[in-house]
Parts: structure tokens; C-alpha cells; sequence
């Protein structure tokens, strides 16, 4: 039998991301049926509203979070909506890269931090203003941490630069596994 290697992505992003999220299926479907099978792994998505059971924790956010921690690549994205606080962050988005960066920084199981923020058009009644200015704060941040970032207008185009940003970072993570050594 075939020895497969798992990969996970945990999946981070206000509400307002739900075009770009409805794509990520059909993304790890196409990545499964080229890479997975070239390189005898499997892409795995982690996101909430498809991997996390209905439970009691010290809040929404905790639950979340005690149940999709495990993860090698975290893909977050934002558009004009920064997200609601938490006890312990001032979003949820903002809480889950925060985890994802210090995970990677520290050599965690996090092996890479994609971030995405969305330049698609939206009408002046369709905006927050504290919300924008708290994306434009939250994109400085990204930025200091030293995460390149993407921008897109479309969620095909997201779509697009997803697919390219998890290929090649599945192959580096995958290069990477292959030059450590062998515990004995």
C-alpha cells in the first residue's frame, strides 16, 4: 500500500470571504488530482464550518480553535471586514493568524503563512469605515511580521493565486521532508 503523506490547511477569514471560501473545495480537488497524485500526498482543508463539531468551550472562537490546531499551512484572507473580537484577540482572523505567525516563528508544525487581501470594488454603503481602517492596521501588521502577501479583485483570480501560492508551497514543505534526516 501506497505510504500517503497528509498535508493541512487551515483556512482563516471574516465573513465577508465567502465567494473566496466556496472556492476552496474545487481548489484542493485540482491540487489532489495533480500534485496529490504526483507526489503521493493528500491536501487536506481545515476550516471551521466543515471540520469543527458542535461543543462547549470558553467561547465560539476557543471551541474553534481547540479543534483546528493542527496544521501545516495556514491560507488567511481579508477584504473590507477586519471580524468580531474575541476574549483574546480583536478577531477571530486576527487570533488564528496570530497562532499561525507564532507558530511558524517558534518551528512549530505550521510550516507556512499565506496571506491574501482582497481589492475587489464594494460601494461606500457596503463599508465600515472602523472595519476598513482595521484591515488597512491588520495589513501593516502582516506586512512587519514579514508575510509577502497577494492581492486580488476577483475571487477567480484568488482562486488562481491560491492554486499557484499551495503548489509551490506543498512542494517546498514536501523538499523540506525529504532533506531531514531518518530518525533511527
Amino acid at each position: 500500500m501506497d505510504n500517503i503523506k497528509r498535508i493541512k490547511v487551515f483556512i482563516g477569514s471574516p465573513s465577508d470571504t465567502i465567494g473566496e471560501r466556496g472556492k476552496i473545495k474545487g481548489i484542493f480537488e485540482e491540487l489532489n488530482q495533480t500534485l496529490g497524485k504526483d507526489k503521493d500526498v493528500y491536501i487536506q482543508s481545515v476550516m471551521w464550518e466543515n471540520d469543527v463539531r458542535p461543543t462547549v468551550g470558553a467561547d465560539a472562537q476557543d471551541v474553534i480553535n481547540s479543534q483546528t490546531r493542527d496544521y501545516d499551512i495556514f491560507v488567511g484572507m481579508m477584504w473590507k471586514k477586519y471580524g468580531t473580537p474575541t476574549p483574546r484577540a480583536n478577531s477571530a482572523t486576527d487570533e488564528e493568524y496570530s497562532y499561525a505567525i507564532n507558530n511558524f516563528s517558534n518551528g512549530g508544525h505550521c510550516k507556512d503563512v499565506i496571506f491574501m487581501f482582497s481589492n475587489k470594488p464594494f460601494g461606500i454603503d457596503d463599508a465600515d469605515a472602523d472595519q476598513i481602517q482595521k484591515v488597512k492596521d491588520f495589513k501593516k501588521r502582516v506586512e512587519n511580521d514579514g508575510v509577502v502577501y497577494k492581492t486580488y479583485v476577483s475571487t477567480e483570480e484568488f482562486e488562481k493565486l491560491l492554486k499557484v501560492a499551495l503548489y509551490k508551497a506543498i512542494n517546498k514543505l514536501l523538499q523540506d521532508s525529504d532533506h531531514r534526516p531518518q530518525k533511527q
